[in-house]
């Protein structure tokens, strides 16, 4: 429980310092240098080359999907420092079993959806897939009905 509450504590801090930022744009704020190359497979990875933090993102992403893997990146960024390197490609984004990906999974959905957020769009019925159609879309609970 320790580590969720610094996982959740640290992306809260950098929410709170950057309010209505995507992570697109926090990562340079922060000193990571940020590209978006075509990766083929790979969706994004994080790495220091030469001392300097580097996050690499699919440019084949659309804008909402290459958001999340920033913010995944800034996860391992954060959360796991020089401990890291590497890349993901879609079947690991999702791994449960590697606690640095959880982690960072972890991370970027605490960076991505604020508490006052996620709150509001929940109601008495609602299923886990609505909730995340709103969360993903923007939509308000009353579209989906």
């Amino acid at each position: 429980m320790a580590r969720f509450n610094y996982v959740a504590t640290t992306a809260y801090r950098l929410r709170a310092k950057y309010k209505d930022c995507s992570p697109i744009e926090i990562a340079p704020a922060e000193g990571i240098r940020l590209e978006k190359y075509d990766l083929g497979m790979l969706k994004g990875m994080y790495a220091r080359i030469n001392d300097v933090p580097f996050i690499a993102i699919s440019s084949l992403l659309d804008a909402k999907y290459a958001e999340i893997v920033c913010a995944h990146e800034l996860g391992h960024h954060f959360l796991h420092g020089d401990g890291i390197n590497g890349t993901f490609g879609e079947h690991s984004l999702w791994l449960r079993d590697s606690r640095p990906e959880y982690e960072a999974n972890l991370f970027a959905a605490e960076l991505l959806i604020g508490d006052n957020e996620f709150l509001s769009c929940l109601e008495p019925g609602i299923t886990c897939g609505e909730l995340a159609a709103i969360l993903a879309s923007g939509l308000a609970v009353d579209d989906l009905n």
